[in-house]
């Protein structure tokens, strides 16, 4: 049994779609490492912890102190 070869002759290599392909990869890379290292950076900020209508006074009870991302 004999294996048929392509038509055509050599196969022809597109550098330019792999190196557009390796620098898409890498950009990637460097995008999910910026957000996954950046997830862990929270800030302490002052929120409400309960409803508070206009005009009154806001205590300290009314308040608590949450980490955000930022």
């Amino acid at each position: 049994m004999t294996v048929a070869k392509p038509p055509g002759g050599p196969v022809r290599r597109r550098w330019g779609r792999i190196a557009v392909g390796l620098a898409a990869a890498v950009l990637g890379a460097w995008i999910f490492a910026a957000l996954y290292l950046s997830a862990g950076d929270r800030h302490e900020v002052v929120a409400l912890s309960q409803t508070v209508d206009r005009l009154d006074v806001i205590e300290r009870s009314d308040l608590r102190v949450v980490r955000i991302s930022s």
